[in-house]
């Protein structure tokens, strides 16, 4: 039944699902109603001394009121107790006007006089999601307050909040990572991030949780390897292979970028952190060089010369069979001091072998994989 109440015979209802109602939409709900009036009708149950309390339409009511209306709009519906708090946590969940603690916590007042069977499918929800909203009021109530924001602006939601529940034995840098969250509206893999490195180096959370997100997962990225408990990668061949590639593609660049000269113009601050960190790499380098050397050293036929690609220049090892960077084959019979030029033949065997293919040779010509490949010019030793 719809009449115009007077809205001093209507009361809010303490235990409606929703607690937080800012200042400002409603000053903005305030004025579209000064308007064009209120043109969707609150919902209310008859009281026994004569009042009405609202069932649906809180914001409506407040707002009204800050318009300077008298009276509104309101369907009246003969309705328990129970059942209001069900019809109002419905409207709000379909509207989706509830920040998280709010509908956890209207979740858990049904709860109390119903099943999680019988609420999930009131909600038309799973049972399954249903205890995953409740899950954040096991938070500190400091981390709850972060997440009380006006719907829509709030950058810290029920996702980052559960992620933080693995810190749940540490509150304090639960409530100082909500409101990290907040300033530098980080993502929740972000989160993800920020809660592995605190778990894992207990000893770094004091700085991660005062620096900003790039330099918290450079803290973690040294400290893992410094610790070798950085997670590494389970090789196949194509994974191998893969990451090979790439490593090779980081140093090219890095070879690009290193500059002597670039020293002369940074401070003595950023050349320390230069150092220290080209230091950290050298340090890892020699490692891996030296494993390299020593796989590669196995072989008796493994010599450490390094020669120029005869048409990009790129350095390779004597016995690399292509450049990895213009893919030519890198043993030239024309730059080796076995070849005859006058005589198109090998002095080796006395194999003819033509000047073109000599100065192009495919994986078919002579030189491709020989063994008794000198090369005339002055090659690079390994010191």
């Amino acid at each position: 039944m719809l009449q115009h109440l007077n809205l001093d015979d209507i009361i809010p209802a303490e235990d409606q699902p929703r607690k937080t109602f800012h200042q400002e939409t409603l000053e903005e709900l305030a004025q579209s109603i000064r308007e064009r009036g209120v043109l969707e009708p609150i919902v209310v149950r008859p009281l026994p001394d004569g009042k009405y309390k609202i069932i649906m339409g809180e914001r409506r009511y407040r707002a009204s009121r800050l318009a300077g209306l008298t009276e509104i709009p309101a369907i009246i519906r003969e309705v328990s107790e129970e059942d209001a708090k069900v019809d109002a946590l419905l409207e709000n969940f379909q509207r989706e006007d509830l920040n998280p603690v709010e509908r956890a916590r209207a979740i858990e007042g049904l709860l109390e006089v119903h099943s999680l069977e019988q609420v999930a499918k009131m909600l038309g929800k799973a049972e399954a999601t249903i205890k995953r909203h409740l899950e954040i009021l096991d938070l500190p109530q400091a981390v709850l307050d972060e997440m009380v924001d006006r719907p829509g602006d709030n950058p810290f939601g029920e996702g980052h909040a559960l992620v933080l529940k693995a810190l749940s034995e540490d509150p304090v840098s639960q409530v100082r990572l909500a409101r990290k969250i907040k300033e530098e509206r980080l993502s929740i893999e972000e989160t993800q991030r920020f809660v592995h490195g605190i778990i894992n180096f207990p000893d770094k959370k004091e700085a991660l949780l005062r620096v900003p997100l790039r330099v918290a997962e450079e803290i973690i990225r040294s400290t893992a390897r410094e610790r070798g408990t950085q997670k590494k990668r389970p090789f196949k061949p194509k994974t191998a292979q893969s990451q090979a590639a790439a490593v090779g593609r980081a140093m090219d660049t890095l070879n690009d970028q290193i500059d002597p000269r670039m020293v002369d113009f940074l401070s003595r601050d950023e050349c320390s952190t230069l150092l220290a960190s080209a230091t950290a790499l050298s340090d890892t380098l020699k490692t891996f060089v030296s494993k390299l050397r020593s796989l590669l050293s196995e072989s008796s036929e493994f010599h450490e010369i390094y020669i120029n690609c005869a048409l990009c220049g790129r350095i390779e090892l004597v016995d690399t069979p292509r450049c990895s960077v213009c893919w030519s084959v890198m043993k030239r019979c024309d730059d080796c001091g076995h070849y005859d030029r006058q005589y198109q033949m090998c002095s080796i065997d006395e194999t003819h072998i033509p000047i073109p293919e000599a100065e192009v040779p495919s994986e078919t010509s002579r030189s491709y994989k020989c063994q008794y490949y000198s090369p005339k010019f002055e090659a690079r030793r390994a010191a």
